[in-house]
């Protein structure tokens, strides 16, 4: 009978082979552990809110396109920050009251002219250019910006046509020019622009009034009446300028 002799390198291979263990014998089998992703917030681009004056601007615009309900949003977001607000409790008036109440029953007519808008008569015949509106509806003009030549409308009897602003004209022959086509929301911006500098220049504020012109007469240089105005606070702000 042969007897097996342990040496030390027969040792260290018994033990080598002892320790080599598959995860299915040792019942551990290694699990891969989640990777956690971590997201970061998406960034917030902050909007700031409209100033009273865009807003005001704004409610102009929409009431010039007959759509009241919108431009009341406007009045009132523009009376909640500051209820004393001239131009909005102007504009609310004139959706709210009878506009009969406002400028009376009794009236005479007029026949519209090339380049007139309602707000240009209103401030012709009622001293107020932002009683566009009011005459809009003692005109049942479902579209206040959009009036025609010859349309007959209402003035009543208590206007008082205000002096045109006189601009002086070079005499000549004239070489022919071509009329700029003006889109409808250009012509709408610029009419909103010129009342916001028709308002400014009653407040005394004669040089924001003529920037706002420039601006308007950029979307419509068509409109003579936005020209007028501009050649009037032109003049008004190089007497105040000398006067300094």
């Amino acid at each position: 009978m042969m007897r097996l002799i342990a040496t030390p390198a027969l040792a260290a291979m018994l033990m080598t082979t002892a320790c080599m263990h598959t995860p299915e014998e040792t019942g551990t089998a290694e699990t891969a552990q989640p990777v956690e992703e971590t997201l970061e917030p998406a960034e917030v681009q902050e909007t700031m809110p409209p100033t009273t004056r865009e807003r005001a601007q704004r409610a102009i615009q929409l009431l010039g396109e007959g759509k009241e309900a919108p431009a009341m949003v406007e009045l009132e977001a523009i009376l909640a920050e500051k209820p004393q607000d001239r131009t909005a409790l102007k504009l609310r008036d004139q959706i709210l009251k009878d506009p009969g109440e406002l400028l009376g029953e009794s009236h005479k007519t007029y026949t519209v002219k090339e380049g007139e808008t309602t707000s240009s008569l209103a401030h012709r015949f009622l001293g107020d250019p932002l009683l566009f509106y009011a005459f809009s509806r003692y005109n049942n003009l479902q579209a206040p910006n959009r009036l025609m030549v010859g349309q007959v409308l209402k003035l009543p009897d208590r206007s008082v046509e205000q002096p045109e602003a006189q601009v002086k004209t070079v005499e000549g022959p004239k070489p022919p020019v071509e009329t700029e086509v003006v889109s409808s929301e250009d012509a709408a911006a610029a009419n909103a622009l010129r009342l916001e500098a028709l308002e400014e220049l009653n407040a005394g504020e004669a040089e924001t009034a003529m920037a706002l012109l420039r601006r308007a007469l950029a979307l419509n240089s068509n409109n003579p009446n936005i020209a007028a105005d501009l050649a009037k606070v032109e003049r008004i702000q190089a007497a105040l300028t000398k006067s300094r």
